[in-house]
């Protein structure tokens, strides 16, 4: 679950990426609130491991950056 707070409403693109940032998991969110949960669906694709998590604003500019743990 990704939570967005205090952002403007619109598209985002989420990405995972390995530590060594290549991609293997991008979702496109709408955010209708300055307030919302989201639930990613991570797939196959991702396997228990660290990786970054990426968001990207509707013009792609990167709103956001941390690294994540997948158990």
């Amino acid at each position: 679950v990704i939570k967005f707070e205090k952002v403007f409403a619109g598209k985002y693109t989420v990405q995972i990426l390995t530590t060594t940032g290549t991609p293997v998991m991008q979702q496109i969110v709408e955010v209708n609130a300055k307030t919302q949960a989201t639930q990613l669906n991570l797939g196959k694709q991702v396997t228990p491991g660290m990786y970054l998590i990426k968001v990207l604003s509707a013009k792609s500019e990167a709103v956001y950056t941390d690294r994540i743990v997948v158990q």
